[in-house]
């Protein structure tokens, strides 16, 4: 994946916008393909592919919301690189940081929040 370049930059905005994006690719391109391979062949066809909110809130309580934050950072960190040796966040590392892990907790927070008959979860259930 190629970093946009604001994200070369560590501009905050840029940060920001991009953390949903890596949620969703860490939840479909890594957790889902992850549990895909582990299941049986017959099971398999019973993987959850996470398209609805449920479906992540159900991870979210399979994993404990401390374990998620801590996953999904640690894959947010290596996509934006955070701790590369060359291009980093070098003086931003904590802040950069702290504005993931402040995004995903927000994410959880949100998965909490009771869905309005209407949108786009009730439409697909």
């Amino acid at each position: 994946m190629i970093a946009p370049p604001a994200i070369e930059r560590w501009a905050d905005r840029a940060v920001v916008r991009v953390i949903p994006s890596l949620i969703q690719n860490w939840l479909i391109g890594k957790i889902y393909q992850e549990q895909f391979v582990a299941d049986a062949d017959p099971e398999k066809k019973r993987t959850r592919i996470f398209s609805k909110v449920s479906f992540v809130r159900s991870l979210v309580n399979r994993m404990k919301t401390a374990a998620f934050v801590d996953e999904a950072e640690k894959y947010i960190a290596g996509c934006v690189g955070i701790d590369a040796e060359v291009g980093g966040a070098d003086a931003q590392l904590w802040i950069v940081a702290a504005m993931v892990r402040d995004r995903l907790q927000e994410f959880v927070r949100l998965l909490d929040m009771p869905t309005v008959v209407g949108t786009n979860e009730a439409l697909t259930e």
